[in-house]
């Protein structure tokens, strides 16, 4: 079980890898326009959908990031295990409410519309928030541990896709770029 999740996690690593150096490149071609250009350099569909596919993989890698540290940092914490735990789901949740806010504010700071990609990754926030709201109530208050193997679930499955949602329009970018160049 543990190479399974070793292999997982040089995935994610590997798909983060992946999504980075395409947040670079495309920053390098348009300068500082991902960031600044005003409501006017969004003219097309296909500007919003970069721009709001650039925004969602900032936000979600940077608060992947984010939240693994806090997790190694809460989790070191000498508190009793009850105020720990109350503790652990109610930074995770405002972890995933600060990612919601800061995505919907960029969007709406750039006048651009939420692509696909954006919506997926917010209804999925809603599904994590949500378990970890469900397991404060059950773990942190009622000290039940019936729902933690529905929890891992929810959380690995729905940061998994996240991922791959933040990946898709990476990935397919890629392949036009591939079939331009063959052709």
């Amino acid at each position: 079980m543990n190479e399974l999740l070793a292999i997982i996690n040089w995935g994610i690593i590997g798909l983060e890898v992946f999504v980075f150096a395409f947040l670079v490149f495309k920053f390098w071609k348009l300068k500082f326009n991902l960031f600044f250009g005003g409501r006017d350099s969004l003219k097309t569909i296909d500007d919003h959908e970069l721009h709001s596919c650039f925004l969602t993989a900032l936000c979600v890698l940077t608060f992947h990031f984010i939240g693994a540290g806090l997790t190694e940092i809460l989790l070191s914490l000498e508190l009793e295990k009850m105020k720990l735990r109350q503790l652990f789901y109610c930074v995770q949740m405002a972890t995933f409410a600060s990612l919601a806010v800061i995505l919907y504010l960029l969007h709406s700071i750039r006048h651009c519309t939420f692509s696909r990609t954006a919506l997926n990754c917010m209804y999925i926030v809603v599904l994590i928030m949500t378990a970890n709201l469900i397991q404060l109530v059950a773990r942190g208050y009622l000290d039940f541990n019936g729902l933690s193997p529905f929890y891992r679930v929810v959380s690995v499955t729905g940061n998994l896709i996240t991922l791959v949602a933040v990946a898709k329009y990476p990935l397919s970018q890629v392949m036009s770029f591939r079939k331009s160049d063959e052709a």
